[in-house]
């Protein structure tokens, strides 16, 4: 297997999500039934006075209705009536314990959640290729063998008690003796049967949880590709930035060194121009920039010693309609012409191509300007 196919990496938060979302969670049903087993026990310990209570109101009444003849009916409805009330409560108690037990057996896995697409009918549930599949899978073997284990404890746990229990209950004299006795015995039996299944279940949720991580694992090109879908990719972001920095500055620092002169209006925009015969016989629009970069180029324009003049409306002109190393438009010849002449009186002299000075560079451009 490529490296690139390799499923060496765990599992982002994001593809647990869409695990939960799609149904596809840890549930142990050995831990749930431990918990509602521990849970049972736990009500029974703190309601032990309710509970004893109970037990002998049952006896008392299964005794009185076993002595009841048939000719009263009477007290026999009135016996079987507080039976039933005692299993309506007690069933009630059961499925408040069942429920409870199930949610922190479901919190125990790390699968609470509602998921809709689990709910949706698939088509690839009734098949029975996949069903087949489905049953022969590790998964499922893993969840058998754990049924198994859990089986095969509490049988061993409870198997010499029960016995014993039977004996004792077949030695008591009485209806009422025996219902006690059996109650006691059924709380030994719980007793051992959820320390055997919260062992089983535990180790069932590690090795499921395991599993669950090693389905989910993601090979490189995956990572890849979901970072790709909830971040910029790194390449796309770095290009994009290095263009907007490029737009934002429009700046070459060369170009700059080279130039002619620096058009600015005063601090908001300034504009770089090359004038260079008979090579560029033409002024052309070698840098500019705005606020932040038009501080760039007069810096850099003073640094290299590159005449700055302020032309507020010239400057604004040539930022807005020249474009990066385009020639100026003839409606601006004049005012660059002029430009260029103040330059050569001012300083003597004009700098040209390859940063030399020119005395006499402005006899083919004054004269495009119709000046003679």
């Amino acid at each position: 297997m490529s490296e690139g196919q390799e499923r060496s990496h765990e599992a982002t938060p994001r593809r647990k999500r869409q695990a939960r979302m799609q149904g596809d969670s840890v549930h142990s049903a050995i831990m749930a039934a431990a918990l509602c087993v521990s849970l049972a026990l736990l009500a029974a310990y703190m309601l032990r006075a309710e509970v004893n209570r109970g037990i002998r109101l049952m006896a008392d009444g299964l005794s009185a209705a076993a002595s009841i003849r048939a000719a009263e009916p009477a007290a026999l409805f009135a016996a079987t009536a507080r039976a039933r009330a005692q299993i309506v409560a007690a069933t009630a108690v059961s499925s408040l314990i069942t429920f409870v037990a199930s949610f922190f057996g479901a919190a125990l896995c790390g699968s609470i959640g509602l998921s809709f697409s689990a709910l949706k009918p698939k088509m690839s549930r009734f098949a029975s290729a996949s069903g087949l599949a489905r049953l022969a899978s590790k998964r499922q073997a893993s969840q058998a063998a754990f049924a198994m284990v859990a089986v095969a404890c509490i049988v061993l746990l409870v198997r010499q008690p029960f016995t014993a229990a039977l004996q004792s209950m077949a030695a008591a004299d009485g209806f009422q003796p025996q219902i006690l006795l059996a109650a006691s015995a059924l709380g030994r039996f719980w007793q051992r049967a959820a320390v055997a299944l919260l062992v089983v279940g535990a180790a069932d949720v590690i090795v499921q949880r395991r599993g669950q991580a090693q389905r989910l694992r993601m090979t490189a090109r995956e990572v890849r590709e979901e970072r790709a879908q909830t971040e910029a990719r790194p390449e796309m972001k770095q290009r994009r930035k290095t263009v907007g920095l490029r737009r934002s500055r429009s700046l070459r620092v060369a170009a700059i060194r080279r130039a002619t002169a620096v058009i600015v209006n005063p601090t908001h925009v300034a504009v770089a121009l090359r004038y260079a015969p008979p090579s560029i016989d033409v002024p052309v629009v070698v840098a500019r920039g705005a606020d932040r970069s038009a501080a760039i180029v007069r810096e850099t324009a003073l640094s290299c010693g590159v005449p700055i003049v302020e032309s507020p409306d010239l400057a604004r002109l040539l930022y807005g309609r020249v474009d990066i190393d385009s020639p100026i438009p003839e409606e601006c010849y004049a005012a660059v012409a002029a430009i260029f002449a103040w330059i050569v009186n001012t300083h003597g002299f004009l700098r040209g191509a390859d940063e030399r000075p020119a005395t006499e560079p402005l006899a083919g451009f004054t004269t495009k300007c119709g000046h003679p």
